[in-house]
């Protein structure tokens, strides 16, 4: 009995600081596209346990969310890029970190 009820309370805390980390990340990231002027057209969470599908953060813990969004910056251009939420350490449901590196844009 002792046991089912420390599994049920493992769950239920591990379900509510992923709901933690999920919330705390979007409102980072738009966070940080307001504060860039940027304006967030897609955001897509990067999954992978992959490092070289994570783009420039390869080492992003497993607390960190990165997503690959596509933002419209000040000049009216579309531009793709990716964007990191948390610390290494804290992760996503206990750090503001937020760190966004845009791709190049190529000169016509």
């Amino acid at each position: 009995m002792p046991w089912k009820i420390l599994s049920l309370t493992l769950i239920i805390s591990w379900s509510l600081l992923c709901r933690k980390m999920w919330i705390r990340s979007h409102r980072s990231l738009q966070r940080w596209a307001n504060e860039n002027g940027y304006t967030l057209v897609s955001k897509k969470v990067s999954w992978t346990k992959i490092p070289f599908r994570k783009g420039p953060y390869r080492w992003a813990s497993d607390l960190q969310i990165v997503f690959r969004v596509v933002v419209i910056d000040e000049q009216k251009m579309e531009r793709s890029g990716w964007v990191r939420c948390g610390s290494w350490l804290k992760g996503a449901a206990f750090s503001d970190d937020v760190v966004g590196v845009l791709d190049k844009v190529d000169a016509v």
